[in-house]
């Protein structure tokens, strides 16, 4: 059953990006995830994993400025509380606006580094 999970996820990649819903939230894609638990551990952990990834998908819920922590938090929308590590730096720019690594995801000059929200 393995390889049948496998396959499904090879046809997915096959898909143009274009015509896909839209790109992965997370740093490791959904695909890759899924890929790397069922080649790891088989077919039911990798249709668990998937059913975390389809669960914990966009939108997000709510993102925020941990000041206690010094960093941006995100709640998936299943109320998974996610670090900025966790996320691919698209949607980090995406929902912050700000630039993860000292860089602008997409060449988007206009983005900003990250900084706190100013003090009420």
């Amino acid at each position: 059953m393995r390889w049948l999970l496998i396959a499904c996820i090879g046809a997915y990649r096959a898909i143009p990006q274009w015509l896909k819903w839209r790109q992965c939230l997370f740093n490791e894609s959904c695909s890759t995830h899924v890929l790397r638990v069922t080649r790891d551990l088989g077919f039911l952990a990798g249709c668990r994993a998937l059913a975390v990834r389809r669960r914990t998908c966009r939108p997000l819920q709510e993102v925020w400025y941990d000041d206690a922590g010094g960093h941006w938090r995100f709640m998936l929308a299943d109320g998974t509380v996610a670090d900025v590590a966790d996320l691919a730096p698209s949607a980090v720019q995406l929902y912050t606006g700000i630039v993860v690594g000292g860089r602008a995801c997409e060449d988007d000059s206009s983005a900003r580094t990250a900084q706190p929200p100013p003090a009420l």
